[in-house]
């Protein structure tokens, strides 16, 4: 009784596995096939599989019932006829048993609501292998071959490598693809009308197009408009994007789309000065023009508000040019429209010299200079008060007017310093703070007769 069972057996097997690869119109094996021998050829011809040849722009995945496991990934198989070039592997490939019809040289990607590697094998018209593909992940884009007609697909479970021979060696079942919400295959790309509103990206000033083909990875283009703030696009469902579209499905970008550019006005965020404390000497034509820098730099208004806190100090126009007054210290500041300030102090400097009225030979004079409102070490425009006199001066014998001599001018730091005489063109003294020399009048050789002699010492003021 044994034996017979056995036997009945057998025979139920045998008829079974040819009608799995058997068919009138196309595929109708039972879920998936296991083959028992490795590497074993398909042997199924082109008219017994099923032909998609009206795909459209995203074709779902469906009737996963017939998917069947194996594999072209063998360079040999280019060429041979769609029988011969599919052979059956092991359950780490799951195959989806239709031909697609494709255009020439077009490009196609994937979407999986989980990640899967997908490899599309190419064929010609008349179904000879042309390329045995790839695998990519989805959002990936694929570029097939020239003379590529019709498109087979294999799925596997991704290890996170595209090399070749990458993918885990893990049992794919038809569950794995069919509990996918989204499964797609992705044959033409979906339009985005971009709508700049005012702004520039590139040469465009009004609208341009992009493509995406399904949920390939894409920067979207950052357009640009003076004085605002780039926001996002707004689609025409409603939703902001910006920067990066990663390949994950998203409705409102799964479509053709109008996206408007939005922009934010910006203000003003802080405003700074190109100087911090300026000199200007009193009652002078001096002038000085301070340069305001207002941050970021792409504000829209640059516009300041001028004011000095004493303008018999210093007076500041419309253009930041200040106009010093009398002697004494005022503050400019200069406001943004939103309220920033930033401010300037201004010295208006003044000086007073002694000097001697009247000069007698050898006797020694204090000449002392007092500055004030000269700033500091570092501030811009800072003055230096310089006193000259005549080399040597010529005096007159009185009552004579025939007899003459020379004196030699000569200075010391200290009053019973070292005197030495000043040069042609060399100052008595040059200073930016107060400071006192000691000066005297020394005669040279030459007539010395007797007898009170006058002459003229010509003082020389500047500042520099």
């Amino acid at each position: 009784m044994k034996k017979i069972k056995t036997a009945v057996i057998a025979v139920l097997i045998l008829i079974l596995v040819p009608l799995q690869i058997s068919g009138a119109d196309y595929w109708t094996g039972n879920g998936v096939h296991y083959p028992d021998k490795f590497e074993e050829y398909w042997e199924v011809q082109a008219d017994e599989i099923f032909k998609e040849t009206d795909a459209g722009r995203v074709y779902s995945i469906e009737n996963i019932d017939m998917y069947s496991a194996y594999v072209t990934d063998y360079e040999e198989d280019i060429g041979k006829d769609i029988s011969k070039a599919f052979r059956w592997i092991n359950k780490s490939r799951l195959g989806y048993v239709k031909l697609i019809k494709v255009r020439p040289g077009q490009e196609v990607s994937f979407l999986f609501s989980a990640e899967r590697y997908v490899y599309c094998a190419e064929f010609t018209s008349d179904y000879k292998l042309i390329k045995t593909g790839v695998w990519i992940s989805t959002g990936d884009v694929f570029k097939l071959q020239d003379e590529t007609e019709w498109i087979m697909l294999v799925f596997r479970m991704p290890n996170g490598s595209l090399d070749n021979g990458s993918g885990l060696f893990q049992n794919i079942l038809v569950s794995d693809i069919d509990q996918l919400t989204h499964k797609y295959l992705l044959l033409e790309p979906f339009k985005y009308k971009m709508v700049l509103n005012d702004g520039k990206y590139e040469n465009y000033s009004e609208t341009f197009e992009i493509e995406r083909l399904g949920v390939e990875p894409m920067t979207l283009p950052a357009p640009v408009k003076t004085g605002y703030e780039f926001m996002g696009w707004i689609s025409s469902g409603g939703n902001v994007y910006k920067g990066d579209l990663s390949p994950i499905y998203v409705e409102d970008l799964f479509k053709d789309n109008t996206f408007n550019a939005t922009w934010r006005e910006v203000k003003a965020d802080g405003i700074s000065l190109s100087e911090s404390e300026i000199v200007l000497e009193q009652n002078s034509e001096e002038t000085f023009k301070l340069i305001p820098t207002i941050s970021p730099e792409n504000t829209l208004i640059k516009s300041v508000t001028w004011k000095s806190s004493d303008e018999t100090i210093a007076r500041v126009d419309e253009n930041g040019i200040v106009y010093p007054g009398k002697t004494g210290i005022a503050t400019v500041t200069a406001t943004t429209e939103n309220g920033f300030v930033a401010t300037c102090k201004v010295y208006v400097m003044g000086f007073e010299i002694s000097l001697p009225s009247y000069c007698q030979v050898n006797q020694i004079y204090e000449i002392k200079v007092d500055i004030i409102n000269n700033g500091n070490v570092n501030t811009t425009g800072r003055k230096s008060v310089v006193l000259f006199s005549e080399e040597k001066i010529e005096l007159v014998r009185d009552n004579d007017g025939i007899n003459r001599c020379e004196v030699l001018s000569e200075k010391a730091s200290e009053y019973g310093g070292n005197y030495v005489g000043i040069g042609r063109s060399e100052s008595i003294i040059s200073t930016q703070t107060s400071e006192s020399v000691f000066f005297k009048l020394k005669p040279s050789t030459g007539n010395n007769k007797a007898g009170d002699y006058e002459g003229n010492i010509t003082f020389t003021v500047s500042v520099e």
